[in-house]
C-alpha cells in the first residue's frame, strides 16, 4: 500500500511539473543588436522585425494597434521588445512547440493561446534583381553596314552590321539622369538592420536591396534614405526616397 501511493504522489509531482512548464514557455533571447528608424510605424511592424530576428514567429491578438516613432540604436532584442511591451501595455505568450511569440493587451491574455503564425511571417523567397535590358536597337535604312561614331576616347569609327536585315547595335553606356525625390510618392516608415544588410519598410512592406518597387529597383538602402534606378529609354533614372519627417 505504501508502494502504491508513493507512485501516485510521484505521478501527480510530474503531472504538475509538465502543466506548468506546458504554461508557461519561456522565451530565449539572442544576443542581438536591434537597431531600427521608425516614423509613425506600425507596432505590429517593429515587433514582428524584433521577433523574426529573435528566430521566432509571431501572431497577433486583436486590440494590438498604434504607431511609434523611436530611433533604437544598439539596444538588445529583448530590452526593445521589453520597452514596446511596457510602454504600450502589452503582454506575450510563447509556445515553445510552435515557436511561435502570441501577443496581446496586458490583463486580456488567455490562459492559453492557439494561434497560428501569420503568413506573413512565412520566409520571404528572395527575388533576383531585374536584369538589364539589352541596348536599344537602332534600324538602319537599307545597308548591310553602317558607321557609327564611337563616343568614348578619340572620334573613333565603330563597324557593326548584321546579317539578316543589316541592323547595327551601337555599345556605349547608358547615360544618367538627374536624381528624383520620390518621398512624396511612397511612404518609408522604417530602416532596419538585419545582421550585415538593412530592410527598408515603405508603404507596409519589406524591401531588401536588388527588390523591386515598381519599375524601379532598390540600389542601396543608408540609416536615412533608400536608392532606387529604373532604366528607360533615356538612360539610367536614379530616385532617392526619405522619411518625410524626422521622428520624435
Amino acid at each position: 500500500m505504501a508502494d502504491i501511493c508513493k507512485v501516485v504522489s510521484l505521478t501527480v509531482s510530474m503531472l504538475l511539473l509538465a502543466g506548468h512548464g506546458l504554461a508557461a514557455d519561456k522565451l530565449l533571447w539572442k544576443p542581438n543588436v536591434f537597431e531600427r528608424y521608425s516614423h509613425d510605424e506600425d507596432i505590429k511592424d517593429v515587433l514582428r522585425n524584433i521577433v523574426r530576428q529573435n528566430g521566432n514567429q509571431i501572431a497577433f491578438l486583436p486590440g494590438v494597434e498604434g504607431t511609434i516613432s523611436f530611433r533604437f540604436a544598439n539596444m538588445p532584442l529583448q530590452g526593445a521588445f521589453n520597452m514596446l511591451m511596457a510602454r504600450n501595455g502589452l503582454d506575450h505568450r510563447f509556445d515553445a512547440v510552435a515557436n511561435t511569440v502570441t501577443i496581446g493587451i496586458a490583463g486580456q491574455m488567455p490562459r492559453s493561446v492557439a494561434r497560428r503564425p501569420e503568413l506573413r511571417d512565412a520566409p520571404v523567397p528572395k527575388i533576383r534583381p531585374a536584369q538589364k535590358p539589352d541596348f536599344p536597337e537602332t534600324k538602319g535604312p537599307t545597308a548591310a553596314s553602317a558607321s557609327v561614331e564611337n563616343p568614348q576616347g578619340p572620334r573613333q569609327k565603330t563597324e557593326a552590321s548584321s546579317q539578316r536585315t543589316g541592323d547595327f547595335w551601337v555599345n556605349s553606356a547608358p547615360e544618367r539622369l538627374p536624381e528624383i525625390d520620390i518621398s512624396t510618392k511612397f511612404r518609408l516608415s522604417g530602416i532596419a538592420r538585419h545582421g550585415s544588410n538593412r530592410i527598408a519598410f515603405i508603404d507596409g512592406r519589406e524591401y531588401e536591396v536588388g527588390k523591386s518597387l515598381g519599375n524601379m529597383r532598390i540600389v542601396e538602402i543608408s540609416s536615412q534614405a533608400v536608392r532606387l534606378e529604373e532604366e528607360t529609354a533615356k538612360g539610367v533614372q536614379p530616385y532617392i526616397l526619405g522619411f518625410s519627417a524626422r521622428p520624435r
